[in-house]
């Protein structure tokens, strides 16, 4: 009987990027199908009913939120068009988890079984999907690593630097404008409360890195990365200084 190896996700992508696949793109291996309309606030699929599989989003945003027994949420991720998003795990663990339209959205969905199939017969899809699960891992773990090490005004001004780089288009003066989002649901995104988000972002839009009204949030990314560049460096000052 052959041994068993564990190799993990790091190792996995290692091989792939020498093989050429981790930069391709999973798109293009997956078949086209009828798309699906849901009207904004729809819940798309949760863990006590929906589809299961994988989803592409064609236009609007999803949001995949987790509750727990007390009734604090998280915003888990929010993905925007051509991004791709799938339920494995929801419908077990300990967050009650279900992914709701933001928008009236457009998606196309695989089943689980579909995505079986055509794994099997492209295995160059399935490395594409396990590239874009390690990238999310790693948005997690910085998400995770944030809330751990800095301070709330710093989260905030490093959410929305990611927000608006994975959401955002550029515009003609160097800003990035991503659709609106409600300060309740970037503090459920960040970890804090509304109040503090309302502030935080009034005080990043006093110092002109954003500009926001209800139907959309302009970044200036450039210059917040700068800033959450700045905090990263100083936490580490901090901490050298500690040790």
């Amino acid at each position: 009987m052959p041994s068993q190896t564990k190799v993990t996700l790091k190792e996995i992508m290692f091989a792939a990027s020498q093989t050429g696949f981790a930069k391709e793109d999973a798109l293009d291996y997956l078949p086209r199908k009828s798309a699906i309309e849901y009207a904004k606030g729809m819940i798309i699929c949760s863990q006590d009913n929906g589809p299961v599989g994988l989803f592409l989003v064609l236009s609007g945003r999803v949001a995949i939120i987790g509750g727990r027994g007390n009734g604090s949420e998280t915003v888990l991720r929010i993905a925007g068009p051509q991004q791709l998003f799938g339920d494995v795990g929801a419908r077990t663990g300990p967050l009650n988890r279900r992914t709701i339209a933001l928008d009236r959205v457009t998606i196309m969905h695989w089943t689980a079984e579909e995505l079986k199939t055509l794994t099997a017969r492209v295995p160059r899809l399935g490395i594409s999907l396990l590239h874009d699960l390690v990238r999310y891992s790693r948005d997690l773990q910085d998400r995770l690593t944030g809330m751990a090490q800095l301070q709330t005004p710093q989260r905030v001004a490093c959410a929305i630097a990611h927000l608006a780089g994975r959401l955002g288009a550029e515009m003609p003066d160097g800003s990035w404008r991503m659709p609106g989002l409600t300060h309740q649901m970037l503090a459920a995104y960040i970890g804090t409360s509304r109040e503090i988000v309302t502030c935080e972002m009034n005080r990043l839009r006093r110092q002109g890195l954003v500009r926001y009204t209800r139907n959309f949030i302009e970044v200036y990314l450039a210059a917040v990365r700068d800033l959450e560049r700045y905090h990263w460096q100083a936490r580490d000052t901090a901490t050298s200084a500690m040790t």
